[in-house]
C-alpha cells in the first residue's frame, strides 16, 4: 500500500502568538518562545494531516530570522515528520514524490498593511500578470506546475483575504499593521489547525500565468544589481525576470534577491538580541517598496527663492565662517542644480563670495575653534577646486592642528578637514580608523558617513554611481525614521543629499526627509536645529544652506523627470 506524502511549508510570521517583530529574529529574548510556538503549531498541522491519511510529512522550514539552523525544534517534532532545511525553502526536490502541499505560519505579501508583510525578502515586492504575489502564492504556483493539489494554507487575515477563492485557508491572527498583530489563543489555534488539516480536501492549485515575473525593489541600487545579473530593467525600481516555466522564473528571481540582500546585511546595526538590530530589522520590513507612482511623482521643494534668501541672510555677517559657508554652498549649488542656481540669480553672488575667500588666512594656531579651522580649509579647498590662486597650506601646522582637534575630542572636524584635503590628493599625515563613531554615537557616525559621500563627489560637483555604495546607502535609508524622530534637521538635509547622489530620489524615505525638512522650516525660510543641545539658531546658517542644496536637487530631478521621453 502506498503511503500518502505531503510537503508542509512552515513560516513564522503567521504563527499565532507571535504578534510583534522581535520574536522573529534569532538572538532576541523572545525568539526561543517563538520557535516553541512554531513547533507546536506545525505539530498540530501534522496531527491533522495524519488524521486525513498522510503517513509521511516533509516539513520545510522557510523562516530566515538569522538562525544558523531551523526554527522548528527537531527534538520536539512529531515522529511522522521529516524536517528539511535548504537555502531555498521551495527547492524543486521538495515538490517531487509528494501527493499534496500545505502551509502553516504564512504571512501577508509585501506592499500590504499586513503584519511583517514581505515576499521572499524584506527588500522587494513580487508580481505576476498584474497581481501581487505572497510567498503562499509562489508555493501554489510551484505546486501547480508539478500537478500537486493544496490541502490547507494557514496564516494571517491579510494573506487569507488575498488567496485565490478555491484555496482552503485558516486565519489564526489579525494584522494591526506591519509591526503588530492580534492572534487567537495559542491552544485554540492548535485545535483549529488540527481540525482544519484533518478535514481539508485538497484542491488543484491554479496554474500560474505564462508571463515574466516582475520584482519591485525598495532601493534603486538593487535594480542595477539585478540588471547586471540577467534581469531586464523595466523602470527605475523594477525588473522583469523571464524564463520558460514558473519554476525557472522563480529560481532566477530568488537568486537575484539573495545576491542583493548580501549587501544589506552589513548595514544592520547591533548584535543578535540587541535593540539596535531589532530596530533596523523593523525598518527593513516597514520601509515601503517604491511604487510606479513614487517613480513618477514630483518631489516637494517648497519656496526655493525664500530658502535662498534665508540662507543669504544667515551668512551676511561677514565673519570668516559665514563668508566661507556662503561660498561653499553656492560653489556646490552651481553644478548640483544649475537651473536653480541660475534661476535664483545666484551667479553674481557666488562671484563676490569667491572674491571674499582671498582674505581668509591659512594659519592654524591651537586656539583656533574647530568650525573656524574647518572654514579656513574649506576656503582653500574651494579655490583649489576652481583653479583660483589659493595660497599654500603649511603642512606641519595643519597636521599639528588636526592632532590637537583629536585630542580635544573634536575628531569629526578633523576627519572632515583631512577627508576634504585627501580628495585633492593632499596627505595630512593624520589617519583615522574606519567609522570610529559606529556603535558609540549614531548622529556623529551618520555625519561621518554623509561626508564619505561628499568627499567622493567632490562636494556634489562630480557624479556618483550606486556601485560600491550599496551598504552605505542602506545605512542611510534605515536611519531616516530615527533622524526625523530625533529632530536632526541639519543631518536630515545631508542624508537627503546623499540619497540624491546615488539616485534614490523616488524612495519614499527620501520624500519623507524632504517633507520633514519643509515642515521644520521657519516662515522666513530658515532651518533651525537644536537637536544637539545647542541654541537652535546656532546651526541655522549651515542647516539652511544644506536645505537649499537638498531642495534644489529635488527640483532638478523634477525638471529631468518632466522632460524625460
Amino acid at each position: 500500500m502506498n503511503v500518502k506524502k505531503i510537503l508542509l511549508i512552515a513560516d513564522m510570521e503567521g504563527i499565532a502568538g507571535i504578534d510583534t517583530l522581535p520574536p522573529l529574529v534569532a538572538g532576541t529574548a523572545e525568539y526561543d518562545a517563538a520557535c516553541a510556538r512554531m513547533t507546536a503549531q506545525v505539530n498540530a498541522m501534522i496531527e491533522g494531516l495524519a488524521t486525513a491519511g498522510y503517513g509521511e510529512i516533509v516539513v520545510s522550514d522557510s523562516h530566515r530570522g538569522g538562525a544558523r539552523g531551523a526554527n522548528v525544534r527537531q527534538q520536539s517534532l512529531h515522529p511522522l515528520a521529516k524536517l528539511v532545511l535548504d537555502e531555498d525553502a521551495y527547492a524543486a526536490h521538495y515538490f517531487q514524490d509528494v501527493d499534496a502541499v500545505a502551509c502553516v505560519g504564512m504571512h501577508a505579501p509585501a506592499g500590504t498593511a499586513g503584519f511583517a508583510a514581505h515576499t521572499v525578502s524584506v527588500q522587494c515586492d513580487w508580481w505576476l500578470d498584474g497581481r501581487r504575489l505572497s510567498e503562499a502564492d509562489i508555493v501554489l504556483a510551484l505546486a501547480a506546475e508539478q500537478g500537486l493539489p493544496v490541502a490547507l494554507i494557514a496564516g494571517d487575515d491579510v494573506l487569507c483575504a488575498a488567496l485565490p477563492p478555491a484555496v482552503p485557508r485558516l486565519c489564526v491572527k489579525t494584522s494591526r499593521d506591519a509591526e503588530g498583530a492580534v492572534s487567537m489563543d495559542e491552544k485554540a489555534a492548535c485545535e483549529a489547525l488540527r481540525a482544519a488539516a484533518s478535514a481539508a480536501v485538497p484542491v488543484p492549485a491554479q496554474p500560474p500565468a505564462a508571463r515574466p515575473l516582475e520584482i519591485a525593489f525598495k532601493s534603486r541600487w538593487q535594480v542595477e544589481w539585478a540588471a547586471q545579473r540577467g534581469a531586464r530593467r523595466c523602470s527605475p525600481y523594477r525588473v522583469i525576470v523571464e524564463g520558460g516555466s514558473f519554476r525557472e522564473r522563480y529560481e532566477r528571481g530568488h537568486r537575484l534577491v539573495l545576491d542583493s540582500i548580501a549587501a544589506v546585511i552589513p548595514a544592520v546595526r547591533g548584535q543578535p538580541g540587541s535593540g539596535e538590530l531589532a530596530e533596523d530589522i523593523a525598518e527593513l520590513i516597514t520601509r515601503p517598496v517604491v511604487t510606479r507612482e513614487d517613480e513618477n511623482r514630483a518631489l516637494p521643494t517648497g519656496d526655493l527663492r525664500k530658502t535662498a534668501r534665508a540662507f543669504l541672510h544667515c551668512t551676511a555677517s561677514g565673519d570668516e565662517f559665514s563668508v566661507v559657508l556662503r561660498a561653499l554652498i553656492l560653489h556646490m549649488l552651481e553644478t548640483w542644480a544649475p537651473h536653480v542656481h541660475a534661476g535664483l540669480d545666484l551667479p553674481p553672488v557666488l562671484g563676490e563670495a569667491l572674491r571674499e575667500l582671498r582674505r581668509i588666512p591659512l594659519a592654524f594656531p591651537p586656539t583656533l575653534k574647530p568650525h573656524e579651522g574647518m572654514a579656513r580649509v574649506d576656503a582653500w579647498y574651494i579655490l583649489k577646486e576652481r583653479g583660483l590662486p589659493a595660497g599654500d597650506l603649511e603642512a606641519g601646522a595643519l597636521r599639528d592642528y588636526l592632532r590637537h582637534l583629536c585630542d580635544r575630542e573634536a575628531s569629526v572636524y578633523a576627519f572632515i578637514i583631512a577627508g576634504m584635503l585627501q580628495s585633492l590628493g593632499v596627505d595630512t599625515g593624520v589617519h583615522f580608523p574606519d567609522r570610529p563613531w559606529r556603535g558609540h554615537s549614531r548622529v556623529y557616525d551618520l555625519y561621518w558617513l554623509a561626508h564619505e559621500f561628499f568627499f567622493t563627489s567632490h562636494y556634489l560637483r562630480r557624479p556618483m554611481t550606486a556601485a560600491g555604495w550599496e551598504t552605505r546607502t542602506e545605512e542611510l535609508l534605515m536611519a531616516v525614521p530615527w533622524v526625523m524622530r530625533e529632530g536632526h534637521a541639519d543631518l536630515a538635509a545631508e542624508a537627503a543629499l546623499c540619497l540624491q547622489l546615488v539616485g534614490e530620489h523616488a524612495s519614499p524615505r527620501h520624500r519623507q526627509l524632504l517633507d520633514f525638512l519643509l515642515g521644520a522650516q521657519r516662515p522666513d525660510g530658515a532651518l533651525f536645529d537644536g537637536s544637539l543641545g545647542d541654541p537652535p539658531e546656532l546651526l541655522a546658517d549651515h542647516a539652511t544652506g544644506v536645505l537649499l542644496l537638498a531642495l534644489a536637487g529635488a527640483e532638478e530631478w523634477n525638471r529631468r523627470r518632466s522632460v524625460a521621453p
